[in-house]
C-alpha cells in the first residue's frame, strides 16, 4: 500500500499508523487538511482541485466537507459517503451542509456524465453504476 487518498478527513482514522507501518503516503484536499481532526496527521501532499495519481483522477467537489473529493479508478467511481443508499432509494450524507451538498452533487453528475464507469463504491457498498445513477439522478430531482 504505496499511497492512500482521503475523499475526506472523516474516514482519517488510523492513517498514521498505515503510514508508518507501510510507509504509506497520505494525500487529502488542502480544504480538509485545516480542521481540528486532520490537523493531527502528516501528509504528504495536499491535493486541490481536478489531478491525476497513478491513473486515479480526483474531482474536488465540496459539499459534505469543504474538502471532498471523489474518485474515478479505470470504471470505478468512489464516492464514500456522499450519498447514502437505502431501502427507499439514495440520500445525500446528512453530515454537512445540503445545499453545498447539493451543489457538490451536481458538479459529480457533470463530471461523469462523460465518463465509462462500470461499478460505484460507496463506504459501506458496492453497486452496478446504472443501478446507482438511477438512484442518483432521481436524488437530484
Amino acid at each position: 500500500m504505496g499511497k492512500i487518498l482521503f475523499t475526506h478527513h472523516h474516514f482519517i482514522g488510523a492513517a498514521n499508523l498505515y503510514r508508518n507501518k507501510y510507509d504509506t503516503r497520505l494525500f487529502i484536499n488542502e480544504k480538509d487538511s485545516e480542521n481540528s481532526i486532520s490537523n493531527k496527521y502528516t501528509f504528504d501532499k495536499l491535493l486541490t482541485n481536478g489531478f491525476m495519481v497513478d491513473n486515479i483522477e480526483g474531482f474536488h467537489i465540496n459539499g459534505h466537507t469543504r474538502g471532498f473529493t471523489f474518485y474515478i479508478y479505470k470504471e470505478h467511481l468512489f464516492v464514500c459517503d456522499y450519498v447514502f443508499l437505502e431501502e427507499m432509494g439514495m440520500r445525500f450524507n446528512p453530515y454537512g451542509p445540503f445545499n453545498s451538498t447539493r451543489e457538490g452533487a451536481l458538479r459529480l453528475k457533470k463530471i461523469i456524465d462523460g465518463k465509462t464507469i462500470d461499478k460505484v463504491c460507496g463506504y459501506d457498498y458496492v453497486i452496478n453504476y446504472e443501478e446507482w445513477k438511477d438512484g442518483f439522478n432521481e436524488l437530484l430531482r
